[in-house]
């Protein structure tokens, strides 16, 4: 159990870690925010990690098998961390984000609205482009994920 709360608590140091180049969480980065529960928007390029609020974080921990757990959280941490390291050094603005049940992104092709409980996982990586939809990566295959979204 010790072990499972000792890389727990680093994948969240981590993701807390995912800062914009100005130092600060990102949320300056063409988001609108509002009250906890109104939509997050989104109208700049970026990459937005999600990560779940402490009760879905907890509910998550009840559903993974004991043997496993560590192993699924070192690959989120590893992952996750290449994923965002990879993109920083690419000049896209990370963002993170927690907590928030809707995040929108508003493009010239238009506005979509994300219900974060929707996607494949609770930690997930969107990449936006304003002249483009947004799109959930698979964050193991960072590099071509990258490429095939902001060079097409």
């Amino acid at each position: 159990m010790r072990a499972f709360v000792t890389i727990l608590g680093t994948f969240m140091v981590l993701i807390i870690g995912c800062t914009n180049e100005n130092g600060g969480s990102g949320m300056n980065t063409g988001a609108s925010i509002g009250p906890k529960y109104d939509t997050l928007w989104f109208n700049e390029k970026c990459a937005v990690f999600l990560e779940p609020d402490s009760i879905a974080a907890e509910r998550w921990k009840e559903q993974i098998d004991t043997s496993v757990r560590a192993t699924v959280v070192d690959d989120l941490v590893f992952y996750t961390s290449d994923a965002h390291h990879y993109l920083d050094s690419m000049g896209v603005k990370t963002i993170r984000v927690s907590g928030r049940p809707l995040i929108g992104f508003r493009s010239t092709v238009g506005s979509h609205v994300i219900k974060i409980d929707t996607l494949s996982s609770l930690w997930s990586v969107l990449l936006f482009d304003p002249t483009k939809q947004v799109k959930e990566i698979d964050v193991t295959d960072i590099v071509d994920e990258y490429e095939s979204y902001y060079k097409n």
